[in-house]
């Protein structure tokens, strides 16, 4: 494994050109996208939940893909004892026992029923699979207002009560 950061895809000519028919400029997401990207990426949660897939959803895909390989990349550097610079560990060892002992990648939760008029919804599952990000990905299939906490009983929301 190269010991290398993410791969910054969201720069890439296959991320822009699979993500584009996900665009709909009637939405207002083109900066809310990066953004998202860039607070997952600095927040690394386990869990997101989106309420409606489009064009964002993406971007947050993209981001729990980095994620995962960036923490693959500082177990292997922990592993190596290189996790340091000078002594001072650069790694908090309470994030990775968690880690550890979890065994969970970060996930998007996209609830969404598909009835909206102009919906790219439907593009998002098949955006994920030629991004190889499916494994990321839970799709539900409902309205947000018909879904009961059972829904998500499995599944920890550190900001949500």
């Amino acid at each position: 494994m190269a010991l290398t950061g993410a791969e910054g895809s969201i720069y890439s000519r296959e991320f822009l050109d699979i993500t584009r028919p996900l665009y709909d400029m009637h939405m207002g997401t083109e900066n809310m996208a990066g953004m998202l990207y860039n607070f997952i990426r600095f927040t690394k949660p386990k869990h997101v939940l989106e309420v409606g897939a489009g064009y964002t959803s993406v971007w947050i895909l993209q981001a729990l893909k980095d994620n995962f390989k960036e923490i693959q990349v500082y177990k292997e550097l922990r592993r190596q004892d290189r996790a340091h610079i000078n002594g001072t560990p650069w790694s908090v060892d309470r994030y990775f026992e968690e880690e550890e002992a979890s065994n969970e990648i970060g996930t998007l939760h996209c609830v969404d029923n598909l009835e909206h008029a102009h919906t790219t919804a439907d593009l998002v599952r098949e955006a994920a699979e030629k991004l190889n990000m499916t494994g990321h990905l839970k799709m539900h299939y409902e309205d947000i207002f018909d879904m009961t906490s059972s829904s998500f009983s499995s599944v920890r929301f550190p900001l949500i009560p």
